[in-house]
């Protein structure tokens, strides 16, 4: 898998240097025409990993879904209705002034945070990736979310090895979310004409990330690292990569393909 995500990375680079465009950000969209843009090796797999269109452009090798008993993007569909439903709510300031109070922003929450953990491509750290290993999971092509998710230590505890862990926190990226809105509101970005549906579909392209990582790992994720995320870059890759590196939670450099059941 590592093989074939860098020979598409190497392809990629190649492009973006035909077109010579330097850019902050991994790409921009115009009509859902992706421009490359040169990035670093992780931003690739970040991209890879939330963007079918993106995906579908720069990795023709990428393994396929079909005829596997999945309904992710049917999922994911369904979700997004479900969070700009809720999103262009006009009750929506008045009822987040009450924190989590309410099955409103309980049902918003969990949207939000279930809409990422249906993407089909997960990284992955180091260590998850031993574990996998071990137990003789062939991760070349898609694995089931369970098979992953229920992988237990030998006896006598047999205690779970992994989770699926947002790289930003969601309560975080509600946090985003809800100040997108009110922005997109009061127009304070006047230089961008993007709906807020198109808006929000961008912010889980910066931010809808999920990784596999060992129980032990995530332990380490303590204080504010459970809940927050630096925003020290402009670049939201390296913002989510910040808070693993203060972790020292390695990731590897490749993706696990994944499809059924969601667990979180």
């Amino acid at each position: 898998m590592k093989k074939l995500i860098k020979k598409a990375y190497e392809s990629y680079l190649k492009t973006a240097k035909l077109e010579s465009n330097e850019s902050n950000t991994p790409y921009y969209i115009n009509n859902r025409n992706i421009v490359p843009v040169k990035i670093e090796f992780k931003q690739f797999l970040h991209l890879i990993s939330v963007d079918k269109e993106f995906r579908k452009t720069w990795w023709e090798t990428a393994p396929s879904f079909k005829n596997l008993k999945d309904n992710s993007l049917m999922q994911q569909d369904s979700l997004m209705k479900i969070i700009m439903g809720i999103l262009k709510d006009s009750n929506l300031k008045e009822l987040n002034q009450y924190g989590k109070r309410g099955q409103v922003l309980y049902l918003f929450a969990n949207a939000v945070a279930s809409y990422s953990s249906y993407n089909h491509y997960y990284l992955i750290s180091t260590k998850a990736l031993s574990v996998l290993k071990n137990n003789d999971i062939d991760v070349s092509s898609p694995v089931t979310r369970s098979k992953i998710f229920n992988i237990r230590a030998e006896l006598p505890d047999r205690k779970k090895l992994l989770t699926f862990e947002h790289m930003c926190p969601s309560t975080q990226l509600i946090k985003l979310l809800i100040a997108l809105r009110e922005n997109h509101e009061s127009r304070k970005n006047k230089s961008s004409n993007l709906s807020l549906d198109d808006k929000v579909l961008e912010k889980f392209y910066e931010y809808g990330l999920v990784c596999i990582i060992t129980k032990d790992e995530d332990m380490e994720l303590k204080g504010k690292l459970r809940t927050d995320l630096s925003f020290s870059s402009k670049t939201s890759t390296f913002n989510m990569l910040d808070r693993y590196e203060k972790a020292k939670i390695e990731l590897a450099e490749t993706l696990i393909p994944v499809y059924g059941k969601m667990y979180r």
